[in-house]
């Protein structure tokens, strides 16, 4: 799996016409919507679980704006793990292909709570303690 500065790269989107707003920007629902997407997938193949809701989006920035055409890369990594939650720091970053660089466009704190099949918060983590400590320590 590719990584940049401890973040695991989880996925990609191309930004099209129908993502855009009237001035050619990214819509930051859309930002959003891929983002709780990518984070879910990342937390639901790590903690090997996916029946989970998003708990909180903390310190949302839109840093830069998304343009049509470009692919953007949805970074993730583990910073804090609960009895049923799970949060993640994540990064979207723009690619430039021709000079192998990435622009940060969005940075996130996402958190979500794992549930058991009645839809309260599953311990999870107390249930596989070595599990918890593989992914803070990745």
């Amino acid at each position: 799996m590719m990584k940049k500065n401890g973040f695991e790269l989880i996925t990609r989107q191309l930004v099209r016409m129908e993502h855009l707003n009237s001035h050619g920007h990214l819509f930051g629902g859309q930002m959003f919507s891929w983002i709780d997407e990518a984070a879910a997938m990342y937390i639901a193949e790590k903690a090997r679980y996916s029946n989970m809701v998003t708990a909180s989006m903390d310190k949302l920035c839109f840093i830069n704006p998304g343009k049509l055409g470009a692919q953007i890369c949805f970074w993730g990594r583990i910073t804090n793990i609960g009895r049923s939650s799970i949060t993640l720091e994540i990064i979207a970053s723009q690619h430039d292909f021709e000079n192998d660089l990435f622009l940060d466009l969005t940075k996130v704190n996402i958190k979500f709570v794992l549930l058991d099949e009645f839809g309260k918060p599953y311990k999870h983590f107390e249930k596989y303690p070595d599990l918890k400590n593989k992914l803070l320590n990745n």
